[in-house]
């Protein structure tokens, strides 16, 4: 399915809702119990939100937080197109996800938290930049009215960062931290708005660099 009508939340609804109705109707069980509800929930609760305060509330923060935002930076210039791709990988293992959550206790963050710290912090060394804009993924399910709705619900927002090379790094993470919250505050204003309301004030429309925390 494509991204532009579900989102990757909305394909594991998908996927536990077939398995049941699999297992249901192998068990000469109806699989009519734990249907999806209407779609038009997603759509009524989005209507319902921009003509709510909250909309008015978020639009004024976004505003505020991207009127002198920093330019792009990305680690990669003009390039044409390769003809063969090249690829890296590396695994997770679980001592290694276990290592990252004990740093991130130790700090007083979340696991995602400190990712994010690091990865603003290669990309401060690797860019000469101080101030950061990064696009932060967001689930846009903050009712649980819609939680089990499947749709495209995501969103990306701008999340501005400073990353002082002289804070210890306990301090840049926690600051980190409190910006993530910030953003998730204000987590259903749409970036299309955003990027709409940068152009209309003189700006480009491109919020980021080729790089979010997704």
């Amino acid at each position: 399915m494509h991204h532009a009508v579900v989102d990757g939340y909305s394909l594991a609804l998908i996927f536990n809702r077939t398995a049941a109705v699999y297992t249901a109707l192998a068990g000469g069980l109806s699989a009519d119990e734990g249907a999806f509800p209407a779609f038009a929930r997603l759509t009524d609760a989005e209507a319902g939100y921009r003509a709510s305060k909250s909309f008015a509330r978020d639009r004024a923060h976004w505003l505020d937080r991207t009127a002198d935002r920093p330019a792009p930076v990305s680690l990669s210039g003009r390039s044409g197109p390769l003809a063969v791709g090249r690829r890296r990988t590396a695994e997770l293992t679980p001592d290694r996800v276990g290592r990252l959550e004990a740093a991130a206790d130790r700090l007083g963050v979340t696991w995602s938290d400190l990712a994010v710290s690091t990865i603003t912090a290669y990309l401060a060394l690797a860019t000469g930049a101080r101030e950061l804009q990064l696009g932060l993924p967001t689930g846009g399910r903050l009712s649980p009215q819609v939680r089990n709705v499947p749709g495209m619900t995501m969103n990306i927002l701008p999340l501005r960062l400073d990353a002082d090379a002289a804070l210890p790094l306990r301090e840049f993470a926690r600051r980190v931290s409190r910006e993530v919250r910030q953003v998730l505050l204000h987590s259903r204003y749409p970036t299309a708005e955003i990027s709409r309301e940068a152009v209309a004030r003189g700006g480009g429309a491109r919020l980021w660099g080729r790089w979010s925390t997704s």
